[in-house]
């Protein structure tokens, strides 16, 4: 067990995790909900913390939204001027210097359901994180006029490193995707979106105007299940889904253990296979760790049958 030096981050769940090319060794969380009551809605939080692996420490990172007096240039004179709200079951996709973060929710004060965080457009509320060379929220910014991802939580969102394909100027092009979770009225989602960016813009993306695309299989074609508090990952260009829950069809969920690969998301054949794994597979769960390491897809704990809590790599 880790003992972290100092103080450090309230107990939570449903927080999300980024990681910068600027800032090496650190790791960052932002938001996430404590419920120390089952008869309560708990506390939700928009605080952000980093841990220094090196160090072994926590320390909470402040987002100054002071007016900066002799600073020319519009970035610093709009130094956290938008900052995200409290919310849980979010998502963060690191990109270099940047992370988006999307989406999420919280549950007010007597309420009985979720309020999902949503932008003046009614889309899931996104918002770019850069923590230097000063701490910075800076407002997703969308294209005017494009269609637009519902809000939603407990979903996917991946960073495509090496999607193929050259832009105009030359650059690499990169993606981010958004896959499926869970919309207004408890709805279940199965919608894709990608948005791409090109390498040349990676280390200013957060001060960028970006437009979302859709990666829906065409009608008629076989398609995964809509689900929510799946994980993600992208490999060689294709997005792996595994597990998360989907209706039964009777106001109820039940954990999956299924995997499925989007193929081809950014052309017009794209097409969604399940994949059959040839081993033992784990088991059904939902709210699970995801991760690549080099070819393989590590899956660690979850919620199992039943809400059960799973401790399986």
């Amino acid at each position: 067990k880790l003992q972290a030096v100092g103080s450090g981050p309230s107990s939570r769940h449903g927080h999300a995790t980024a990681s910068f090319t600027t800032a090496q060794a650190h790791i960052y969380i932002f938001g996430g909900q404590n419920v120390q009551d089952v008869s309560t809605t708990g506390e939700f939080f928009n605080d952000v913390w980093r841990f220094d692996t090196t160090a072994n420490g926590w320390e909470e990172v402040l987002f100054s939204n002071e007016t900066i007096i002799n600073c020319p240039t519009p970035e610093q004179q709009e130094l956290n001027k938008a900052m995200p709200s409290i919310r849980a079951s979010h998502s963060f996709a690191s990109i270099g210097p940047s992370a988006l973060m999307c989406g999420g929710y919280l549950i007010q004060s007597g309420a009985t359901d979720f309020t999902l965080s949503t932008d003046d457009r009614g889309s899931t509320d996104c918002f770019w994180m850069s923590p230097l060379p000063e701490p910075r929220w800076d407002k997703f910014k969308i294209a005017a006029g494009g269609s637009v991802p519902p809000p939603r939580h407990s979903y996917v969102l991946a960073y495509d490193d090496n999607p193929g394909g050259t832009a105009v100027n030359g650059s690499v092009v990169k993606s981010i995707l958004m896959f499926g979770g869970q919309g207004n009225k408890e709805s279940i989602l199965g919608d894709c979106w990608y948005l791409v960016i090109n390498s040349d813009d990676i280390d200013h993306a957060w001060k960028m105007t970006h437009t979302w695309q859709s990666c829906n299989v065409a009608t008629g074609k076989t398609s995964i299940t809509p689900r929510f508090g799946h994980g993600g990952v992208v490999f060689r260009n294709d997005l792996y889904i595994f597990g998360g829950f989907v209706s039964d069809g009777l106001g109820s969920s039940n954990t999956q253990a299924d995997v499925w690969r989007l193929i081809g998301y950014r052309g017009a054949d794209r097409r969604w296979e399940q994949v059959m794994p040839s081993s033992e597979s784990p088991g059904a769960r939902a709210f699970h760790a995801e991760w690549l390491a080099g070819s393989k897809f590590i899956v660690h704990g979850g919620q199992g049958e039943g809400g059960a809590g799973l401790a399986s790599v």
